[in-house]
Parts: C-alpha cells; sequence; structure tokens
C-alpha cells in the first residue's frame, strides 16, 4: 500500500468567472521531499454526468492530487450518486495500488455541488489528515471607485452571493466564526465609517463598531472574543484589541508610524502587523496580552498584508521583489528559520494572500494594469489556477470549513 504522509466548476451567470487548468507560475517552490502530487482516477461514476464532471472537476481543482483519464494511479475511486437531479448522497469507495482504503458517503442529501464539496473534503480528511477547502467560501470586494461591494464565491468561481448593497464603499472582509459571520467596513461619509458584521445564516447585518477617523483590518481572534482592529486617535494609527462583548478598546501600539493589516496566530496570543516605523512597511509580531513589538523579517525591502494560517503556522504575505510585488511565506513553527520563501512572482503584481483550510493553498489578486484577478497558488508545488477571469476584484479573504 503506497502511503502520503503529508502534514498538516462551471460557468455560472456572471461572465468574469472562470473555471481552468491549473498552469506554472515563473517561480517554483516545492515543499521539501514532494516532487508532485499523487496521481487519481475517477474509475467509474454512476449517476447523471453533469454530477460526474463537476466531480472529476473538483477534483482536479483541490490541489491535491493528479487526475488521469487511465492506466495505473496512486487512488482509483468509484462514486455513486443516489437521488434525483435536485439532492442526493455521493458515496466514494477508494482503492489505492493494492487494495480497498476508503468507503464513505456524504451525511444527508444535498444538492449536487455541495455533495460533491463535501465528498472532496472527507476524501482529503481521511487521506492527508487536512481540512478540505472545497465547502469554505472566499470572501472579496467587486467594483471600482466609490462602488465596491462584498460577495462571497465558492472555490471554483461559481455561486457568486451579493452580500451588501450600500451604495458606498464596503471593503476589507474578514471571516469570524466558522464561515458563518462576515465584517467588513463600510464608508458613510467622508472620513467616518463603520465596522459591521454579517449573519450569512439568517441575513442580517449589525453595527460591531463605529469610530471617527481612519480604521482597518479588523479580524476576529480565534475564540471569537476579542475585535483587532487600527484606529486613527491621538494623530496616529495604532492597534487596538476590542472586546466583543463590553465593547472596551485596549491600545496594544503608540508610536507616530502607521499600523495595520493585523492577523493572528492560530492560538491567539500573538498578532502580526505591518508598521512603517523603519521607513518602509515590515511585518511586526506582538503579544496580544500587550508589550514590546519586533520585527520578524529584515532581510528584504518591504512586506504588507500578512495572512496567519490557522494549521500550518506559516504566514504569507505581498512583499517587494524587483520592480513588482511577489507573494511569500515564512514557517513560524519553533525550530523552524525564518526566512521568507517565494511561492509567486512575475507577470504582473501579487496581493492580499489569505489561507485555505488546509494550510497549503492561497488565494491572492494578481494584478496586471487596472485589471485584478482572484488565482489560487499552490505553496508546494508553485502552480497556480485561475478563479476569477480579470477584472475588479480585490481583498480576498478564505473561509475556516463551516
Amino acid at each position: 500500500m503506497k502511503t502520503y504522509q503529508w502534514s498538516i466548476v462551471l460557468l455560472v451567470a456572471f461572465g468574469w468567472l472562470a473555471t481552468v487548468g491549473a498552469q506554472p507560475v515563473e517561480v517554483v517552490v516545492r515543499k521539501p521531499g514532494v516532487q508532485e502530487n499523487p496521481t487519481l482516477r475517477l474509475e467509474s461514476f454512476s449517476g447523471p454526468e453533469e454530477i460526474g464532471r463537476l466531480l472529476n472537476q473538483t477534483l482536479r481543482r483541490c490541489g491535491w492530487f493528479r487526475v488521469v483519464e487511465s492506466g495505473d494511479a496512486d487512488y482509483r475511486v468509484r462514486a455513486v450518486w443516489s437521488g434525483d437531479g435536485e439532492r442526493g448522497r455521493l458515496r466514494l469507495g477508494v482503492a489505492d495500488a493494492d487494495q480497498p482504503i476508503l468507503d464513505f458517503a456524504t451525511e444527508r442529501p444535498r444538492p449536487p455541488r455541495a455533495a460533491v464539496y463535501e465528498a472532496t473534503d472527507t476524501l482529503l480528511k481521511r487521506l492527508f489528515e487536512v481540512p478540505g477547502i472545497a465547502s469554505a467560501r472566499i470572501a472579496l470586494v467587486i467594483g471600482e471607485g466609490r462602488s465596491k461591494d462584498i460577495y462571497t464565491i465558492n472555490f471554483d468561481g461559481s455561486e457568486p452571493r451579493r452580500i451588501t448593497n450600500n451604495n458606498s464603499i464596503s471593503t476589507e472582509p474578514s471571516w469570524g466564526g466558522r464561515g458563518t459571520e462576515l465584517l467588513y467596513y463600510t464608508y458613510y461619509e467622508p472620513m467616518r465609517m463603520s465596522v459591521m458584521s454579517v449573519d450569512l445564516r439568517q441575513a442580517r447585518q449589525r453595527r460591531v463598531a463605529r469610530f471617527n477617523g481612519l480604521n482597518s483590518g479588523a479580524r476576529v481572534s480565534p475564540d471569537q472574543r476579542s475585535l483587532a482592529l487600527c484606529l486613527s486617535q491621538d494623530g496616529a494609527v495604532d492597534l487596538y484589541l476590542m472586546d466583543l462583548q463590553s465593547r472596551e478598546k485596549r491600545r496594544l501600539t503608540r508610536d507616530p508610524a502607521v499600523s495595520s493589516s493585523p492577523t493572528w496566530s492560530p492560538d491567539g496570543q500573538n498578532l502580526c502587523y505591518v508598521s512603517d516605523r523603519a521607513g518602509r512597511p515590515h511585518l511586526y509580531l506582538i503579544p496580544a496580552r500587550g508589550g514590546q513589538s519586533s520585527r520578524l523579517l529584515r532581510a528584504f525591502e518591504e512586506a504588507v498584508e500578512p495572512d496567519w494560517s490557522r494549521v500550518s503556522s506559516q504566514i504569507a504575505f505581498s512583499t517587494r521583489l524587483g520592480g513588482g510585488y511577489a507573494i511569500a511565506v515564512v514557517d513560524m513553527n519553533p525550530g523552524e528559520q525564518r526566512e521568507r520563501r517565494i511561492v509567486a512572482q512575475g507577470g504582473g503584481d501579487w496581493e492580499s494572500p489569505s489561507w485555505a483550510p488546509d494550510g497549503r493553498h492561497l488565494v491572492c489578486v494578481r494584478r496586471r494594469g487596472r485589471q485584478r484577478q482572484l488565482v489560487m497558488v499552490d505553496t508546494w508545488l508553485g502552480t497556480v489556477t485561475e478563479i476569477t477571469r480579470p477584472g475588479h476584484f480585490e481583498l480576498p479573504d478564505w473561509s475556516a470549513l463551516p
């Protein structure tokens, strides 16, 4: 039995969405010891043809297999759909080169796409012990100028859902809870804004905070008790924590530099954020309980937009490299050398990385001129998969599994 021990779509009504295959990027960065994905073949499928195609596409797109159409494969899958075209259950039987190793079905009757996503995520969990990525939604901003709104989409760009319609600028979406709540900023008059929370299950919005001046970077702590955000008070933009029950604020930084883009460590004990105290923006670490901050990396020009993975303890960020921006990661696990690894560069500027639940893939923005598109980057193999066509997309944030 061959064992892989790795720790850790369809066009829709909107013409800007695309389902495409993986394409190599200019710089290929591999996880040590991993040269390629294991092969997988969908040996048989019993059910409507369009559901079989969707399953095949999702297995390709999830980024953990090299799907082959014939011949030998590391994993062979037989799938059976039971139900009508509206709702049903999907059963997968999985064998390796020698013998059957898995047999499972989705838990309850669901629409075809949801069942395919659930089955794919269960397969990744059973084979590789990682959270799947198919069922987790991506929040993003669509629009330009003074007309921007928050949307959510699936990991393959399908089923866009408009979350805001404020006739203003709604921006900086971030997930709270486990895929059931979104935070964002809305500008309702010059230099004033509100931090809003949207309950996606009940379609209800509430104001979490409203402050004068510049605000940015609202991020809920892993225990859902605190909100990290940057506020302009006393003539400076500093990092604060706000208790979500009492609404009391606690200031973490106090200097003339601008603080921005906080992101929480998986255990909620530390924050990584951006400060320009050294003359250019760089990454800094600070304990959530308060104390001195320290610069994370020194051997490059600048770094912005950090995101700390929930499961792999890596920080992804956009970094200045030559004449443009690239995506890099740094491993925060104890004993690891804290050196940046470039995972995507060239062919435009790479911005706003956000980790997938599996701790391997990123969603980010690739910008070429005025056009911006969402792409998925494999930080192990250095491949990229388009999620949207070029347009006006920015600031993606990948949720945890619901």
